[in-house]
């Protein structure tokens, strides 16, 4: 419940919810926490998700949500992973404190426009705005950089630059390696 609390302050004070983050003991919790988005956010997709506009029947376009809903979240946790990993490795080289519990707070509180903004394009079938939503999560990895990671003002944009675009072509590769995969 206390990261849940964590998570709803990191939206709406980006710049003071990460000192709260940083005192938790463990990872695990900010673990748990990015599971139980990315499982929410796939309940709710799954639920709300209408492809064409209009009522659609129970049949095969179910098992079509489920393929795209489990490709995107195998890819997700995958991409999750890759980004603690991406994180963790490229501290030292940006002055940042090498912690493994550390890089997992980051990515699992980042994320979490990034998994409401999934739930806005299923509501509302219009992409922009999630996109907006989600552009978020990179403001809240940018000031995590430094609040969490120690990187040094100085050396926060090219941290943020470099581990951003590794990220974003990880999660290419992720979803067009299981969309070939799984279809």
């Amino acid at each position: 419940m206390k990261t849940l609390r964590h998570g709803l302050e990191m939206l709406f004070r980006p710049l003071y919810g990460w000192d709260e983050v940083k005192d938790q003991e463990n990872a695990w919790s900010s673990l748990a926490y990015a599971v139980f988005l990315l499982v929410v956010s796939t309940a709710l997709q799954f639920l709300l998700f209408d492809k064409g506009g209009g009522n659609s029947s129970f049949g095969w376009q179910t098992a079509s949500r489920i393929k795209w809903l489990t490709i995107g979240s195998i890819a997700i946790i995958a991409g999750l992973a890759v980004n603690v990993v991406v994180v963790y490795q490229f501290a030292p080289l940006f002055d940042g404190s090498k912690d493994l519990s550390s890089a997992v707070k980051l990515v699992a509180f980042s994320s979490t426009p990034y998994f409401i903004a999934a739930v806005v394009n299923s509501i509302l079938h219009y992409k922009m705005v999630g996109a907006l939503i989600a552009a978020y999560s990179f403001v809240l990895f940018w000031n995590g950089l430094h609040k969490i990671m120690r990187s040094p003002p100085s050396k926060r944009g090219a941290y943020f630059v470099v581990t951003t675009i590794i990220i974003l072509l990880a999660y290419v590769v992720l979803t067009f390696t299981l969309a070939t995969m799984l279809i």
